[in-house]
């Protein structure tokens, strides 16, 4: 029987077709949610099939099959050629067409597969023990997730490029209740990595259980302007909503409030942005993107001077440059689009309790309510949050209810520390505790 290589290849040259790329991607994702000592809902999904893009006297043709058999593909293909013949005529489209090799990276670990089901339930309940033991007013579980996922991705094209990669992930998430009194607060963790090892659920249960906990008697601060100091997960909630300021693509259509301004100063000396593909343990890194260009380490802002937007084949060629490697799917149904791979801002030498400790009246802010909502055209946010109040260098008690508002050019251009505490989340983004000079901040 043919493999799908041999059937795409055969078709592309049947149909004539000099710029053809198949994307393929087989998966497997097992799932269990727990909640409360039971098994809530245990689901398996398998992934299989491919994208199928074309193009065609300057025109685009995309088609995608959940089936590689030789009908369905060449079916697929036909698709795309077909469509290619009514879209508009667009001459930076483009496929990869030199072999460049992909990035030597290790995002694979061979345990994930062979981990039973047993062991997944084993884990959720780790992660239940360690939270009760933390606090017995944790009181009640939403959820409790542990799911692994393995797989490969494969590209191929007429330009004689053609590679694959294999992939692990493992991801823990928790959602549970802290009770006192009549009051009810909820804490929330997640952490997911490519190696089994580099996770504990006793860890992902604490931090759960210590956030609802310090939740608990919050009260609404003073209006004012005030430093505020983000930790970790807040800072990264705030650059996965500044993002798509950095998107190449954004910038083509105006988007960006940052577009026309590479080399200029755009936040203080403290930052440097920092997106790469290669980090090593990464939850995003990868050998090449989705289009099959290596990943890569892209500084985008350098000391605070906008160096670099980031680019997938079409803008790249829009402005004449390099592709960062940043073409990526949501799925198989999908185009690449530009994502991030471990942004993040590079982290610095003092500790966060060093920076807290010199700070006698500021914001801690632990969570960011609406950060999707910052227009990434104007760079103006009003968005909510939670934390605490920081007190003659010391964190006090919980404050929520309240908002933070600016643009977000002030917030980059304010930031005076950047602690050595970095820290990945699932969105391809990291944080670091960061103190950022006085802020404006809704409350009483």
């Amino acid at each position: 029987m043919k493999n799908w290589k041999d059937i795409a290849l055969l078709y592309f040259k049947k149909r004539g077709i000099k710029d053809g790329e198949i994307y393929v991607r087989d998966a497997k994702n097992v799932r269990v949610e727990y909640r409360n000592g039971e098994i809530e809902t245990l689901k398996e999904e398998n992934e299989r099939g491919a994208g199928i893009r074309i193009i065609n006297d300057k025109k685009l043709g995309f088609s995608y099959t959940s089936s590689l058999l030789e009908a369905d593909l060449s079916k697929a293909i036909e698709s795309a050629f077909v469509f290619s013949k009514f879209t508009t005529e667009n001459p930076h489209y483009t496929l990869m067409k030199e072999d460049l090799p992909p990035t030597p990276v290790n995002i694979f670990d061979p345990q994930i597969p062979e981990l039973g089901i047993d062991e997944m339930i084993s884990y959720a309940r780790r992660i239940e023990e360690a939270a009760r033991k933390y606090d017995e007013r944790i009181k009640d579980f939403r959820t409790i997730t542990v799911e692994k996922g393995y797989g490969d991705i494969s590209i191929l094209n007429t330009y004689g490029i053609s590679r694959e990669y294999s992939f692990t992930f493992i991801y823990f998430l928790v959602e549970l209740i802290s009770e006192e009194g009549n009051e009810r607060e909820m804490g929330f963790e997640i952490a997911a990595s490519p190696f089994l090892t580099h996770l504990s659920p006793e860890d992902v249960g604490i931090q759960a259980a210590y956030k609802a906990i310090s939740k608990l008697g919050g009260k609404i601060y003073n209006t004012g302007k005030f430093p505020v100091v983000f930790n970790p997960e807040a800072e990264a909630e705030l650059l996965s909503a500044l993002f798509p300021a950095f998107s190449g693509e954004n910038v083509m259509k105006g988007k960006s409030i940052y577009r026309d301004m590479i080399g200029e100063k755009i936040a203080s000396e403290i930052v440097t942005l920092v997106n790469d593909g290669t980090l090593a343990n990464g939850l995003s890194t990868s050998p090449f993107d989705d289009e099959g260009m290596p990943t890569k380490r892209v500084e985008i802002i350098s000391k605070g001077v906008l160096g670099s937007y980031l680019h997938n084949l079409y803008s790249a060629a829009f402005f004449s440059t390099e592709s960062t490697g940043s073409g990526f799917r949501a799925n198989i149904k999908n185009l690449p689009g530009i994502r991030p791979s471990n942004l993040h801002i590079l982290p610095g030498n003092i500790g966060p309790k060093d920076i807290i400790s010199n700070l006698s009246l500021a914001i801690y802010v632990t969570s960011v309510i609406g950060a999707h909502t910052i227009d990434p055209v104007s760079g103006d946010f009003s968005v909510g949050i939670t934390g605490n109040l920081i007190e003659k260098g010391e964190i006090t008690y919980p404050v929520k209810g309240m908002t933070i508002a600016g643009n977000i050019r002030d917030l980059l251009k304010g930031v005076k520390l950047v602690a050595n505490d970095l820290k990945f989340f699932p969105q391809g983004v990291g944080g670091s505790t960061v103190l950022v000079e006085g802020l404006s901040i809704g409350g009483k």
